[in-house]
């Protein structure tokens, strides 16, 4: 009986480094979307986002205050 035939998605996952341009425009496209879909948001809202994502791009989690839940 022969093996069924590998397909993408059987093959290991591999590490997207942050410098792949994919990634990185693809975050881009993403915060000029929110931020024109939000363009009352303050700085301070906008600054938390940035370090939310960041966290989570670095590995962490970072919980939200009950005020922003």
């Amino acid at each position: 009986m022969e093996a069924p035939a590998a397909h993408e998605y059987d093959l290991p996952v591999r590490e997207i480094p942050m410098g792949e341009p994919v990634l990185r425009d693809s975050l881009t496209e993403i915060a000029r979307l929110w931020a024109a879909l939000n363009p009352r948001a303050s700085m301070h809202t906008r600054e938390y986002l940035a370090a939310l994502v960041h966290v989570e791009l670095m590995g962490g989690v970072m919980e939200l205050p009950a005020s922003q839940r």
